[in-house]
């Protein structure tokens, strides 16, 4: 455990920048500082301002608990290498020193690993906390050539991404040169790893809720990389869209895919999987005829696979495209749409475009209360699809205050780290027979509204009561 994390001391911090200089001037020309900033989702927050939802990281225990901090080593050690340096640098901040860099897209690929690390729920106190993470880097020599002008600049890009709708990711210098020399280092990098076998699918489970079984997974694209571990796609999605390796990546992840649910079935069990689609994948990137000849090859119903495509996605679709969503849906592969009732697609084109699935985008979860529109729009949601006879899944379920409120809601699928995290193919045929117990005490009823984003109003809270002797 990193014993620095302790507690925070600025007085020593310079020393880890200090240390780096030298090496820097020398053979190894380059190095990143990260200011990393840890905040914690509340409702009250969320109320005041729903762009700003998070609160800083002194309302959890100002990272005194133990067992708070050996979890938060645990996961920088996954991503940082030993001769990397980190320190507490303020009450709900943490300084991490990249040395011996040969490219700042190295950079962005570690600080991006470290928010997907950081950002997955945490356990302590007997409950689970998920953070946001807001990331501002500068470089040696690029942003400064001294500890004061590192860590000044390093500051500014903090503030630029705390200021930012989202958890966010800020250079200090963040020209258009530098990015595109990045962005191509970055993809000389993901040629190598599609050549060396780098790459890798997960599968978050999506359940269904009053059955209380697992009712698909989701297949979600893993970087793992031989020196910054396991990284996400948003490390490296913008410049496989930008090259044009997103028609290599979508072809592989397809194929890896219909060759795991082609096992599956060899073992008798009969997984839905969803595979989330780029608008820069459609048509050609995915042809119909190479999709029948992959999933003739594997054995695979095509029935059992679920396209996700997004709603921007979907609108801004061309005629030709439009068309090979009308092929996908003669070739029996379903559409689902994701991050759905946030644009302007309507019931009518639901039908047009053979939807099949509606995923409820995660940022309608978290609402302060019924009376809220977020929430009276998820509600909605899950009425027309009853209506429609259309699957709703609720995404990104984080604490037991949100699946029960989606559960009085009548949502019948879920998916999210309260549930389960994105596991190995080989873990999946386990969860076929249970689910992960979520169960809900009257302990829970009472503590639920300071549990989660999404306040629990009286008719839930009675709907709750009524479920209470029955596990959800």
């Amino acid at each position: 455990m990193y014993p620095l994390l302790r507690r925070p001391d600025r007085r020593l911090l310079p020393q880890l920048i200090d240390r780096a200089l030298p090496r820097a001037r020398g053979s190894a020309p380059m190095f990143a500082v990260l200011l990393i900033e840890l905040e914690r989702r509340t409702p009250r927050a969320m109320a005041e301002s729903p762009r700003r939802a998070y609160t800083p990281m002194d309302a959890l225990s100002e990272l005194t608990d133990d067992q708070l901090v050996r979890q938060v080593s645990a996961r920088l050690e996954s991503c940082l290498r030993p001769s990397d340096l980190v320190a507490r640098y303020g009450t709900n901040e943490l300084l991490v020193v990249l040395q011996h860099l040969s490219h700042d897209s190295e950079a962005r690929l570690v600080a991006l690993a470290l928010m997907n690390q950081l950002g997955r729920a945490f356990t302590f106190n007997d409950q689970n906390s998920v953070l946001g993470v807001n990331v501002g880097v500068s470089l040696y020599p690029n942003d400064g050539e001294d500890t004061a002008a590192l860590l000044s600049h390093a500051e500014t890009a903090l503030g630029r991404a705390r200021a930012a709708e989202h958890q966010s990711l800020h250079f200090y210098n963040g020209d258009r040169q530098t990015d595109m020399v990045a962005h191509r280092a970055l993809e000389a990098d993901l040629h190598v790893a599609l050549d060396q076998n780098q790459l890798l699918v997960l599968y978050q489970p999506v359940y269904h809720l009053p059955e209380r079984r697992l009712s698909g997974v989701e297949a979600l694209l893993r970087w793992n990389h031989p020196v910054h571990g396991q990284i996400g796609p948003e490390a490296f999605l913008s410049t496989a869209e930008q090259s044009g390796l997103i028609e290599v990546l979508g072809r592989w992840v397809v194929t890896e895919v219909c060759r795991q649910s082609g096992l599956w079935t060899q073992q008798g069990l009969d997984v839905q999987v969803c595979i989330n689609i780029s608008g820069r994948q459609f048509g050609h990137g995915l042809p119909i005829a190479w999709l029948h000849e992959t999933l003739t090859q594997h054995r695979v119903r095509p029935w059992s696979v679920t396209f996700e495509i997004t709603e921007h996605a979907l609108m801004s679709a061309a005629p030709a495209v439009r068309e090979w969503l009308h092929e996908l849906a003669l070739l029996c592969i379903n559409i689902a749409l994701d991050d759905f009732g946030t644009g302007n697609v309507t019931p009518e084109q639901l039908i047009e475009f053979n939807i099949r699935q509606l995923k409820i985008n995660p940022s309608l979860l978290h609402s302060p209360g019924e009376d809220d529109a977020h929430h009276s729009l998820v509600k909605s949601i899950i009425k027309l699809g009853k209506t429609m006879k259309l699957p709703v899944t609720a995404k990104c379920v984080e604490d037991v205050a949100t699946l029960a409120a989606l559960q009085a809601a009548d949502c019948m699928l879920a998916q999210g780290f309260y549930l389960a995290h994105p596991l190995p193919a080989h873990e999946v045929p386990a969860l076929a027979d249970r689910m992960p117990h979520t169960g809900l005490t009257a302990s829970h009823v009472r503590h639920l509204t300071h549990a989660s984003p999404l306040t629990l109003t009286s008719s839930v809270a009675t709907r709750l009561r009524e479920m209470i002797g029955a596990t959800l």
